[in-house]
């Protein structure tokens, strides 16, 4: 529980810097516990829907990463469901959807200026993470 706290303030504080990369959460995670795997999940949902909207034009591209969008958003639902077993499933859909969509502005706020300074919209801590959702997607 002490872990999930720590977690809903780490979250709301990426609008107010940028975000590290996945890579780095990661390397400072000693014990892989729920609340480390929700914000893993989360953060994976969110890269992915971020590639899958700039990419419609690409089809084979955007059914992969709308796929694993929906695979991580279920994840993390279903991991925020054994940190807080008593909520309803709603209600565990809905602040698991609020964090993704937190996420997924930090990532938009990221690209859109990346992609002003370099006419592209993906810098390379976003590379690396879909680099490295794609091999937890794959374990998983």
């Amino acid at each position: 529980m002490r872990a999930f706290l720590i977690l809903s303030f780490l979250v709301p504080s990426i609008c107010f810097s940028k975000m590290i990369s996945l890579g780095s959460y990661m390397d400072r995670i000693v014990n892989y516990d729920d609340s480390s795997l929700f914000y893993i999940y989360t953060r994976c949902s969110g890269i992915n829907f971020k590639v899958s909207d700039l990419s419609k034009n690409m089809p084979d591209l955007y059914q992969e990463t709308n796929a694993r969008f929906e695979k991580f958003f279920m994840l993390a639902i279903e991991t925020r469901s054994r940190i807080l077993p008593k909520e309803t499933f709603d209600d565990h859909s809905r602040i698991t959807g609020k964090t993704i969509t937190d996420i997924i502005d930090q990532y938009t706020i990221i690209s859109n200026d990346y992609y002003i300074k370099n006419g592209n919209y993906f810098d390379d801590d976003m590379i690396n993470d879909v680099k490295l959702c794609t091999q937890i997607d794959e374990m998983t």
